[in-house]
């Protein structure tokens, strides 16, 4: 069975633990191609709608195109020297399904 790459993902915890106040996710993380997937929940208690994550396995400096499955919208960012990215939900509670490839 082909499953398009994903049997080779890995899947790590990203943001802070749950507990309805909280931005929470995972990072999918394909090390073959150093691209990936994030999926990010802001639960329904959090009063931020911007959040910074610090992105695994991905250097700083690296430049990625990050996708929005939902909408479509693309756009182009360079991790920080953390390896952070700055993403947002503008209303609570909220998710966002990312794609992130490395250019």
């Amino acid at each position: 069975m082909n499953l398009t790459g994903l049997e080779i993902m890995k899947l790590i915890k990203a943001g802070d633990k749950p507990d309805n106040g909280s931005w929470t996710g995972f990072q999918n993380y394909n090390p073959e191609t150093g691209n990936g997937y994030l999926t990010f929940f802001r639960e329904l208690k959090n009063p931020d709608s911007n959040y910074t994550v610090a992105l695994h396995f991905l250097k700083p400096g690296t430049k990625l195109e990050i996708t929005n499955i939902l909408t479509g919208e693309n756009h182009n960012v360079t991790l920080s020297e953390k390896s952070e990215i700055d993403i947002q939900i503008p209303q609570a509670p909220g998710y966002l399904f990312l794609k992130y490839y490395q250019k």
